[in-house]
Order: structure tokens, then C-alpha cells, then sequence
């Protein structure tokens, strides 16, 4: 069985800490624009859900580009 928890560190290619790059930094306009645009109107739980949702995608999105 192959192991999840990645034991030894993988260098990575240009091309992947590029897309690596792009994934964070898109993630970060989204998540800054989720902030812009709902202040204090919105429902604050599903903004919470929203961000930590957004998180785990591009934490997903990095998982799979480096696998």
C-alpha cells in the first residue's frame, strides 16, 4: 500500500512550482474577493464555510499537481 503521508520530499519541476504558484495566488484573489464583497451582511457561518471549503481546494488542487 502506498503511503499517504508523502515520507520523503519530492522536488518538484519548474513547471509544477509554477502551477503550484498560480493555484495560491488564484486562491487568494477568490478569497479576498469573498471578504470585499460580503462584510458584514452576509451570514457569517457560510462565509466561513465558503473560505474553508476554498482552502481545502486548493490544498487538493497542490495535493494532485505534486502527487
Amino acid at each position: 500500500m502506498d503511503n499517504p503521508f508523502r515520507p520523503v520530499y519530492k522536488e518538484l519541476s519548474e513547471e509544477q512550482k509554477l502551477a503550484v504558484d498560480t493555484i495560491k495566488e488564484k486562491a487568494m484573489e477568490l478569497y479576498e474577493a469573498l471578504h470585499t464583497l460580503c462584510p458584514d451582511k452576509c451570514d457569517q457561518r457560510m462565509m466561513a464555510l465558503a473560505k474553508t471549503n476554498l482552502e481545502q481546494a486548493a490544498m487538493w488542487a497542490v495535493k494532485g499537481l505534486t502527487a
